[in-house]
């Protein structure tokens, strides 16, 4: 295995800054809908588009099976 040269290290994310949050840090509870879309507007345009697609390819497929 290649060793990863020391200035492509820095891009990297540390290891454990992914780690499940300290017991003493408060998590947040709950939330609006708005939030479970997405953080920003673009975040949430995106997920409505993603939604419309899928709606679509279900409409698509079931005309497939009921004309054959």
């Amino acid at each position: 295995m290649l060793p990863i040269p020391p200035e492509s290290r820095s891009r990297y994310a540390r290891p454990g800054a992914y780690a499940l949050p300290r017991a003493g840090a408060r998590q947040r509870q709950g939330g609006s809908f708005m939030d479970l879309l997405g953080a920003t507007a673009q975040d949430r345009v995106g997920v409505v588009f993603i939604g419309v697609g899928l709606v679509a390819v279900i409409y698509a497929a079931l005309n497939l099976l009921r004309v054959g």
